[in-house]
């Protein structure tokens, strides 16, 4: 068996039932089983991968030669070539709070712009001790928090010592899917000083982790006399 790979595509073998193979050039590769069993079938499989120069659309010349046998088989596949999940987060420059007085949504959504479904994607919101989080329900999403970091995992993750996370996961998203991130901030009444900005990362397998950060700005409410 010969197959003519598109330009641009690399290979590598994958579990072939007793198919060995190996490239004839960048574009050839040949296959080879001793031998087929009267009215058997069999799988060779390889792995294909895209160069970011390949075209979207195209196709994978396949020839068969068994022994014997005058004459060859050919075969066309065809490939579609789709770029890997990539996830993109929206955030507003700044989120506004008055401490003591309730939550306010925190306003991020995660994006895959790539052309592939992303799973399972996993949003960790990272905030400062005197910054509250709160998860509601919503769109699917599993949210857990994680402990107040100490000061050598803290100085690991750089963030500051007593931070903390909401790592909130969903099963996919799939290519163009838009999810608003079910979190809640709060400031405590007397706890607005230091740093109040959050810090909000995106990850899927094959996909490369996204991380923004929101600006917090606390403002007093004035009494009324």
């Amino acid at each position: 068996m010969r197959l003519t790979l598109p330009a641009e595509v690399t290979w590598e073998p994958g579990a072939s039932d007793g198919w060995a193979c190996t490239a004839q050039d960048a574009t050839t590769v040949a296959c080879v089983r001793e031998v087929l069993g009267a009215h058997a079938a069999s799988s060779v499989r390889l792995w294909l991968t895209a160069g970011a120069k390949a075209a979207a659309s195209s196709t994978v010349g396949v020839q068969l030669n068994p022994a014997g046998r005058g004459t060859s088989e050919n075969r066309v596949i065809a490939v579609q070539v789709s770029s890997p999940a990539r996830l993109a987060l929206a955030v507003p420059d700044v989120l506004v709070v008055s401490p003591g007085e309730g939550e306010q949504p925190l306003g991020v959504s995660v994006r895959n712009d790539g052309g592939v479904v992303a799973a399972p994607v996993a949003v960790a919101v990272v905030a400062a001790s005197s910054v509250h989080l709160q998860a509601v329900d919503g769109q699917g999403w599993t949210c857990v928090t994680d402990r107040p970091w100490g000061g050598r995992e803290a100085a690991l993750r750089h963030v500051d010592p007593g931070s903390h996370a909401l790592v909130c996961t969903v099963s996919s998203l799939v290519p163009g899917q838009v999810l608003e991130l079910p979190v809640r901030v709060r400031v405590p009444y007397g706890q607005a000083d230091g740093d109040l900005s959050v810090l909000v990362s995106a990850v899927a397998p094959g996909s490369d982790a996204e991380a923004v950060t929101v600006g917090v700005i606390a403002v007093v409410q004035e009494q009324a006399s």
